[in-house]
């Protein structure tokens, strides 16, 4: 089931339920949800502004994520996957030159920075910036997304040169998914989720496949002779790129 099904249908059966908990707060299912759809409904009034579009071609519009490990990432993550989007995740840590060749590469519509406590949409090529707060009057729903789908930009690490943009739509992440089940010990009904290497990527992320109100974060064995990056998957020459089993428990 898409990660925003799966959010939507627990908050209308148990919205007081936790759905996880960051740097000590506790967010319910309803309040992930109602998070998602106001962040949603300011990504689309964003979108409406840009003048320019960005790498990707069709109607799907590029959000780039510069959060970091920010207790609104999860619900900001979910708006940015939702259909006719896709989430480029940017780590605000890297140096500021390397965050801004990465952007003019891509060309998102809009980017989500982190602002205190909240969350900042930046639409470059109108100049505009503003924050979320507050509640948007009847939130639009999250709608899933078609599987061939673009919906997630991933970056190889950059240790050789320049981090590499990986795009992906929803079918082939799912099947790399499949393909690494063996690799990374997962077993139907497992309620782990099993993260690499800590300061690679946000634990904010890793926050979103653990989701069910069971699951907790135990980091993966370490591999022996490696680092876990750059995995052969073993399927039509597909690679997983750095970030790729976090990310893709998310969906």
């Amino acid at each position: 089931m898409p990660l925003a099904e799966a959010v939507a249908l627990h908050a209308s059966e148990r919205p007081h339920s936790p759905a996880f908990r960051m740097e000590g707060r506790v967010f319910t299912y309803g309040e992930l949800a109602a998070g998602a759809k106001r962040i949603l409904s300011a990504v689309q009034r964003s979108a409406a502004e840009a003048t320019e579009r960005s790498i990707l071609s069709g109607p799907v519009r590029l959000v780039a994520l510069e959060t970091g490990n920010h207790p609104l990432f999860p619900a900001a993550f979910i708006a940015a996957t939702a259909a006719g989007h896709c989430a480029a995740l940017i780590d605000p840590h890297l140096p500021e030159i390397v965050r801004r060749r990465m952007k003019e590469r891509l060309r998102p519509e809009i980017v989500i920075c982190a602002e205190g406590d909240l969350l900042r949409t930046d639409v470059p090529s109108a100049g505009q910036s503003r924050l979320l707060q507050g509640a948007s009057d009847a939130p639009p729903p999250i709608p899933a997304g078609d599987g061939g789908e673009p919906f997630l930009v991933v970056f190889t690490s950059g240790t050789t040169g320049e981090p590499k943009a990986i795009i992906r739509n929803r079918r082939s992440w799912r099947v790399s998914l499949k393909t690494g089940q063996g690799f990374f010990r997962a077993r139907a009904g497992d309620n782990d989720l099993r993260a690499g290497t800590a300061g690679a990527r946000p634990d904010a992320l890793r926050a979103c496949g653990n989701l069910d109100g069971r699951s907790r974060i135990r980091r993966r064995p370490a591999l022996r002779g490696g680092s876990g990056f750059g995995h052969d998957c073993g399927h039509r020459g597909e690679t997983a790129g750095a970030g790729a089993d976090d990310a893709a428990a998310a969906m």
